[in-house]
């Protein structure tokens, strides 16, 4: 796509975002409800507007769409010093189609390490180098965790905001990581339907 063609699909999906949350939603994502509200907010955006041609473009290129976008926002605002919106959360997303996600996580990251002082959810910016550390130990079983790194992080932050925070090592995140692959796959298994008889 052309850069005038991703500016016009960016202008459609943020008239979704007026036309569904208002043009003047200021509806505040608290630390309780921070990553489910981003992560539900994402989804949705993304299959709502699944005809959109830059959602379509971005879904092929970057298969993990919703998870790469989740992982490089919660980040970002969380090194943030106040309580971030729903509505600027689902902006940053449409600002980020058409983009390299490692380039963006690249970037949060430099940008977390000089910015973590009093900000808003800090835990969540040093997640994801561990996460990538047990992605490239030769000791770690791949074929065990989630497909993607990103996968990886939005399964363990949704599930284990008690552990946000907490000094955990490789291993166990490894452990948990493993435990979150076995029960999405036995998900998909259960949800896929049975062969017909013959």
């Amino acid at each position: 796509m052309t850069p005038e063609h991703i500016a016009a699909e960016r202008a459609v999906l943020k008239s979704w975002i007026n036309a569904v949350h208002g043009t003047k939603s200021d509806e505040v994502l608290t630390r309780q409800n921070f990553l489910h509200g981003s992560w539900d907010g994402i989804a949705n955006l993304v299959r709502w507007n699944k005809q959109n041609p830059l959602i379509q473009e971005s879904v092929q290129q970057y298969p993990d769409l919703i998870p790469a976008g989740f992982t490089i926002l919660t980040m970002l605002y969380g090194v943030y010093t106040y309580e971030p919106t729903k509505r600027s959360v689902l902006e940053d997303f449409v600002a980020l189609l058409g983009k390299e996600p490692i380039e963006e996580e690249l970037k949060v990251a430099a940008y977390a390490k000089t910015h973590s002082v009093g900000s808003f959810f800090p835990e969540l910016s040093g997640l994801m180098p561990l996460i990538r550390e047990v992605y490239a130990a030769e000791h770690f079983d791949l074929a065990v965790l989630p497909p993607t790194p990103y996968q990886a992080y939005a399964l363990f932050v949704l599930n284990h905001g008690e552990l946000l925070g907490k000094k955990i090592s490789a291993e166990e995140l490894f452990g948990h990581l493993s435990v979150h692959d076995s029960m999405m796959k036995k998900i998909f298994a259960l949800a896929k339907p049975a062969n017909p008889q013959r």
